[in-house]
């Protein structure tokens, strides 16, 4: 069944917590950073997250993974199965994903119809890969149990962009996993790929 976001104020608290917002409902301007539906943030707090972690790997040669997350096709299925299945799709995907990323400098964000990023710190390709694959099996997986009818044969494409020690500006890592996600979908979907 799909699971109910119990926990939204923990996830606007901790984002609130890396924004330096401690906890308060964070805004850019006018424009709010959660996703309206997952309740995710969104889009413009993923390169801030991602400058702190820049910061923590040029430092200390911290390292850590950006992995994009699609559903492939996720128009077309929107246009065989309606809005409100792809909507509940998400939310399934998002809730997947959140229980993926559990530490304290690990975050997913919400990036657009059908794709997110998870942020995860402290990780080698060998784990980033690890975690996408296990991501994109248990979305297979739900896709043959209980929840088939909700998921009717979707599948993810994972791009994995991993920084050990180095120091990129924010938009090259992101560009990177986005660089991994197209040879994914271009793999024919359903697949991991890391650069």
């Amino acid at each position: 069944m799909i699971p109910v976001f119990a926990r939204l104020d923990d996830l606007r608290d901790m984002a609130g917590r890396l924004l330096g917002h401690g906890g308060a409902a964070a805004t850019s301007g006018d424009v709010t950073t959660f996703d309206p539906l997952t309740g995710l943030p969104a889009e413009p707090v993923l390169a801030r997250h991602l400058e702190r972690l820049i910061g923590a790997a040029s430092e200390r040669g911290d390292r850590f993974s950006v992995a994009m997350v699609e559903v492939d096709g996720i128009d077309a299925y929107a246009a065989s199965h309606g809005e409100a299945a792809r909507d509940r799709c998400l939310l399934f995907l998002a809730d997947l994903c959140r229980k993926r990323a559990r530490r304290e400098m690990d975050l997913v964000v919400a990036c657009g119809p059908g794709r997110f990023s998870i942020i995860h710190h402290d990780v080698d390709k060998r784990q980033a890969m690890s975690l996408a694959d296990s991501l994109r099996r248990a979305f297979a997986a739900a896709s043959v149990g209980p929840d088939a009818d909700l998921l009717a044969g979707a599948s993810l494409s994972i791009g994995v962009a991993t920084v050990a020690g180095e120091s990129l500006a924010a938009a090259a890592i992101a560009e990177r996993a986005r660089r991994a996600l197209d040879q994914a979908r271009a793999a024919g979907g359903g697949a991991v790929v890391a650069i």
